[in-house]
C-alpha cells in the first residue's frame, strides 16, 4: 500500500510540474495509456493522479472525451483573485489579533530564500520556500481556509509560469520580500494594501498572457 501510495504521488507531482512548465497545452488532452508509457508506470498511479489533479481544479474531464488541461477564461482568473484577496486579507487581520500565532520563523526562512534568489528558475506553483501566501494562511490553522485557499492558489498553477516570466521574475520576488518585511514589522494595515497589490498584479500579469494567448 506504501508503495502504491508514493508512486501515485510521484506521478501527481510529475504531471504538477509538467502542468506548470508549459510541457501540456491548455485544452491538450492528457491521455491515461500515454502517460503511463511515458512514465513507465501501470495506468493506476495515474489514474489516480489525473482524478486528483480535476479535483484541485487543474485538470477538467469532460464527459466521453476524457480528461484536459484547464483553460480558464479572464473572467475566472478574476474571481478566483477576488477570493485570494477575501482570505488573504483575512489572514493578516487574523494575526493582527492573534499575536501569539505569528509565523516568525517561517517568515524569516523565507526572507532568507527570497534573498538568496539570483535568477535561479522557479519551481512549480511558487517555490514554497519562497512562498509568504502559504506562511501567513496556513498561521491561522483553520482548516477550511487553509484548503480554500489551497485551491484558489493552485487551481491556476498552469498560468502561474507568467508570473517569473521576464521583468516579472524582479518585481514578484520584490513583492514578496516587501509582504514579509511588512508583516515582520507587524505593520498590518501596510501588509494588507501590498498585498492586494501584489494580488491585482498578478491577476493583471495572467489576464494578459491569457489575451495575448502567450501561456
Amino acid at each position: 500500500m506504501d508503495k502504491i501510495i508514493t508512486m501515485k504521488q510521484q506521478v501527481y507531482h510529475i504531471l504538477k510540474r509538467r502542468i506548470a512548465d508549459g510541457t501540456y497545452r491548455h485544452g491538450q488532452r492528457l491521455q491515461e495509456n500515454d502517460l503511463a508509457m511515458d512514465l513507465k508506470v501501470s495506468r493506476s498511479p495515474v489514474r489516480e493522479a489525473l482524478k486528483q489533479l480535476v479535483l484541485e481544479g487543474i485538470l477538467e474531464e469532460t464527459p466521453n472525451k476524457g480528461v484536459s488541461l484547464r483553460i480558464f477564461s479572464e473572467k475566472e482568473i478574476q474571481e478566483v483573485y477576488d477570493l485570494r484577496i477575501l482570505l488573504e486579507c483575512y489572514a493578516v487581520d487574523f494575526l493582527a489579533d492573534h499575536p501569539e500565532c505569528f509565523p516568525l520563523e517561517r517568515l524569516n526562512s523565507v526572507r532568507k530564500y527570497i534573498l538568496a534568489m539570483d535568477g535561479e528558475p522557479i519551481d512549480y506553483v511558487v517555490e514554497p520556500n519562497i512562498n509568504p501566501h502559504d506562511a501567513f494562511v496556513e498561521a491561522t490553522d483553520n482548516g477550511y481556509l487553509i484548503e480554500v485557499h489551497r485551491r484558489a492558489s493552485f487551481c491556476t498553477m498552469s498560468y502561474h509560469r507568467a508570473l517569473f516570466a521576464g521583468e516579472n521574475y524582479g518585481i514578484n520576488l520584490q513583492q514578496h520580500l516587501d509582504i514579509v518585511d511588512s508583516l515582520l514589522s507587524h505593520d498590518y494595515k501596510n501588509t494588507k494594501k501590498i498585498l492586494v497589490d501584489h494580488l491585482l498584479n498578478s491577476k493583471d500579469i495572467i489576464c494578459k498572457a491569457i489575451r495575448e494567448n502567450t501561456i
